[in-house]
Protein backbone atom coordinates (compact mmCIF):
# COMPACT_ATOMS: atom_id res chain seq x y z
CA UNK A 1 0.00 0.00 0.00
CA UNK A 2 2.74 2.26 1.09
CA UNK A 3 5.04 0.91 -1.58
CA UNK A 4 4.91 3.99 -3.79
CA UNK A 5 5.75 6.67 -0.29
CA UNK A 6 8.53 4.13 0.79
CA UNK A 7 10.46 4.42 -2.71
CA UNK A 8 10.54 8.61 -2.14
CA UNK A 9 11.72 8.08 1.44
CA UNK A 10 15.33 8.51 1.84
CA UNK A 11 17.00 5.80 3.91
CA UNK A 12 19.24 7.25 6.92
CA UNK A 13 21.59 5.09 8.56
CA UNK A 14 21.51 5.38 12.60
CA UNK A 15 24.61 5.49 14.82
CA UNK A 16 25.91 2.27 15.75
CA UNK A 17 27.84 1.91 19.14
CA UNK A 18 31.36 0.74 19.17
CA UNK A 19 32.16 -2.61 20.10
CA UNK A 20 35.56 -1.47 22.25
CA UNK A 21 33.84 0.93 24.38
CA UNK A 22 33.17 0.16 28.24
CA UNK A 23 30.73 -2.25 30.05
CA UNK A 24 29.54 0.98 32.64
CA UNK A 25 29.37 3.06 28.99
CA UNK A 26 26.94 0.77 27.71
CA UNK A 27 24.94 0.33 30.94
CA UNK A 28 24.63 4.06 31.40
CA UNK A 29 23.54 4.38 27.37
CA UNK A 30 20.72 1.41 27.49
CA UNK A 31 20.02 3.87 31.09
CA UNK A 32 19.30 6.69 28.87
CA UNK A 33 16.87 4.69 26.40
CA UNK A 34 19.66 5.22 22.89
CA UNK A 35 19.40 3.09 20.63
CA UNK A 36 22.71 2.28 18.60
CA UNK A 37 21.96 -0.64 16.98
CA UNK A 38 19.46 0.04 13.75
CA UNK A 39 20.88 -0.54 9.84
CA UNK A 40 18.46 2.28 8.30
CA UNK A 41 15.21 3.75 8.59
CA UNK A 42 12.95 5.42 6.36
CA UNK A 43 12.34 9.13 6.97
CA UNK A 44 11.08 11.83 5.01
CA UNK A 45 12.61 13.95 6.85
CA UNK A 46 15.65 14.76 4.59
CA UNK A 47 12.99 15.77 1.62
CA UNK A 48 11.88 18.77 0.72
CA UNK A 49 8.20 19.91 1.71
CA UNK A 50 7.49 19.97 -2.19
CA UNK A 51 8.92 16.54 -2.74
CA UNK A 52 6.78 15.34 0.57
CA UNK A 53 3.72 16.87 -0.29
CA UNK A 54 3.78 15.00 -3.95
CA UNK A 55 4.81 11.87 -2.14
CA UNK A 56 2.18 11.69 0.53
CA UNK A 57 -0.68 13.06 -2.59
CA UNK A 58 0.76 9.99 -4.43
CA UNK A 59 -0.08 7.96 -1.83
CA UNK A 60 -3.48 9.69 -1.04
CA UNK A 61 -4.11 9.29 -4.69
CA UNK A 62 -3.00 5.71 -4.19
CA UNK A 63 -5.50 4.81 -1.32
CA UNK A 64 -8.43 6.85 -2.63
CA UNK A 65 -7.93 4.55 -5.83
CA UNK A 66 -8.01 1.63 -3.32
CA UNK A 67 -11.03 3.07 -1.17
CA UNK A 68 -12.86 3.12 -4.69
CA UNK A 69 -12.11 -0.28 -5.47
CA UNK A 70 -13.11 -1.49 -1.79
CA UNK A 71 -16.78 0.44 -1.90
CA UNK A 72 -17.69 -1.02 -6.07
CA UNK A 73 -16.34 -4.50 -4.11
CA UNK A 74 -18.52 -4.03 -0.89
CA UNK A 75 -21.42 -2.47 -3.04
CA UNK A 76 -21.19 -5.82 -5.37
CA UNK A 77 -20.92 -8.49 -2.46
CA UNK A 78 -23.82 -5.99 -0.73
CA UNK A 79 -26.24 -6.13 -4.06
CA UNK A 80 -24.89 -10.47 -4.60
CA UNK A 81 -26.69 -10.56 -0.38
CA UNK A 82 -29.54 -8.66 -1.05
CA UNK A 83 -30.45 -11.17 -4.27
CA UNK A 84 -29.43 -14.11 -2.20
CA UNK A 85 -31.87 -12.29 1.02
CA UNK A 86 -34.65 -12.09 -1.61
CA UNK A 87 -34.26 -15.88 -2.88
CA UNK A 88 -33.96 -16.93 0.33
CA UNK A 89 -36.98 -15.11 1.37
CA UNK A 90 -39.33 -16.19 -1.52
CA UNK A 91 -38.69 -19.89 -0.66
CA UNK A 92 -39.29 -19.32 2.51
CA UNK A 93 -42.40 -18.22 2.01
CA UNK A 94 -43.14 -21.39 -0.95
CA UNK A 95 -42.46 -23.05 1.85
CA UNK A 96 -45.03 -21.92 4.34
CA UNK A 97 -47.36 -21.71 1.53
CA UNK A 98 -46.58 -25.52 1.08
CA UNK A 99 -46.44 -25.91 4.94
CA UNK A 100 -50.12 -23.99 5.03
CA UNK A 101 -51.50 -26.47 2.36
CA UNK A 102 -50.01 -29.17 3.55
CA UNK A 103 -52.03 -28.35 7.14
CA UNK A 104 -55.03 -27.53 5.31
CA UNK A 105 -55.31 -30.75 3.70
CA UNK A 106 -54.14 -32.59 6.76
CA UNK A 107 -56.86 -31.13 8.76
CA UNK A 108 -59.88 -31.97 5.82
CA UNK A 109 -58.36 -35.85 5.77
CA UNK A 110 -58.87 -36.10 9.40
CA UNK A 111 -62.52 -34.49 8.79
CA UNK A 112 -62.84 -37.03 5.87
CA UNK A 113 -61.66 -39.70 8.38
CA UNK A 114 -63.77 -38.52 11.14
CA UNK A 115 -67.13 -38.92 8.64
CA UNK A 116 -66.07 -42.14 7.10
CA UNK A 117 -65.15 -43.77 10.82
CA UNK A 118 -68.85 -42.62 11.46
CA UNK A 119 -70.27 -44.35 8.47
CA UNK A 120 -68.39 -47.25 9.06
CA UNK A 121 -69.99 -47.73 12.74
CA UNK A 122 -73.68 -46.95 11.27
CA UNK A 123 -73.07 -49.94 8.43
CA UNK A 124 -71.72 -51.82 10.91
CA UNK A 125 -74.35 -51.19 13.47
CA UNK A 126 -77.08 -51.60 10.29
CA UNK A 127 -74.80 -55.01 9.70
CA UNK A 128 -75.21 -55.72 13.06
CA UNK A 129 -79.45 -55.64 12.50
CA UNK A 130 -79.54 -56.88 8.98
CA UNK A 131 -77.73 -59.96 10.59
CA UNK A 132 -80.02 -60.46 13.59
CA UNK A 133 -82.93 -60.09 11.57
CA UNK A 134 -81.35 -63.13 9.05
CA UNK A 135 -80.61 -64.97 12.33
CA UNK A 136 -83.95 -64.59 13.57
CA UNK A 137 -85.81 -65.13 9.58
CA UNK A 138 -83.83 -68.31 9.93
CA UNK A 139 -85.04 -69.72 13.04
CA UNK A 140 -88.63 -68.66 12.38
CA UNK A 141 -88.11 -70.81 8.88
CA UNK A 142 -86.76 -73.46 10.83
CA UNK A 143 -89.00 -73.79 13.09
CA UNK A 144 -91.78 -73.95 10.08
CA UNK A 145 -90.44 -76.09 8.69
CA UNK A 146 -90.01 -78.43 11.65
CA UNK A 147 -94.07 -77.72 12.12
CA UNK A 148 -94.75 -78.26 8.61
CA UNK A 149 -92.73 -81.46 8.40
CA UNK A 150 -94.84 -82.76 11.71
CA UNK A 151 -98.13 -81.86 10.21
CA UNK A 152 -96.81 -83.96 7.01
CA UNK A 153 -96.78 -87.46 9.27
CA UNK A 154 -99.44 -86.55 11.03
CA UNK A 155 -101.46 -86.61 8.56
Amino acid sequence: MYEAFDDTLTKVPMQRMSVDSDSDDSEDDSALGLVFDRSTASSSASMEPLERLDALQRVNADLAKKLVDVERTLQRKLADHEVELEEMEARLEEAKSELSAAKREEKELRSKERSNQTQITALESEIAKVQKTLDNSRAMYNSLQKQYQEQLSTC
